[in-house]
């Protein structure tokens, strides 16, 4: 993936390897998994989906598979979360649009796995659809309270 490190290894004279929003070494790993934004993300789908722990590698990712049998929907789970990463990276690296909460990027995400849902076997579509809803579920409880003016 075009990350900072791999644009400045191709002479790009747009910025430096740097994280725009953290200031650390961009690699892909880093923009994926370890930026605060992201690991707020991962961390929100660990907690939905009960898994022990957040990926920091896609290797890791790809270990976590919550369930017998679901390689496939794990990875198109997977992906739709890290797309979501990456599109809102991009958002702040090349149009100065940085998310106002990070619960932004995990709305986002249950936004994109409910749209790719529908791109899996129907036999499949019940583990994404089930871990949308836990995504959902746990957003719900982590959405700030809105108290009414008067209060």
């Amino acid at each position: 993936m075009p990350c900072a490190l791999q644009l400045i290894k191709r002479k790009w004279q747009g910025g430096d390897e740097f994280c725009k929003l953290c200031g650390k070494i961009e690699s892909t790993d880093h923009a994926l998994f370890k930026c605060p934004l992201a690991v707020f993300t991962w961390c929100v789908v660990r907690d939905a989906l009960g898994l022990t722990n957040s990926p920091t590698n896609i290797r890791d990712c790809l270990r976590l598979k919550p369930g017998k049998n679901v390689q496939g929907v794990w990875v198109m789970f997977f992906a739709s979360v890290c797309w979501v990463i990456w599109l809102v990276r991009n958002d702040w690296v090349f149009s100065n649009i940085l998310v106002k909460s990070p619960l932004q990027v995990a709305y986002k995400a249950m936004s994109f796995v409910q749209r790719w849902c529908i791109m899996l076997k129907e036999g499949d579509q019940a583990a994404m659809k089930g871990w949308g809803d836990l995504l959902m579920a746990k957003l719900q409880q982590l959405k700030p309270c809105c108290l009414p003016a008067s209060v």
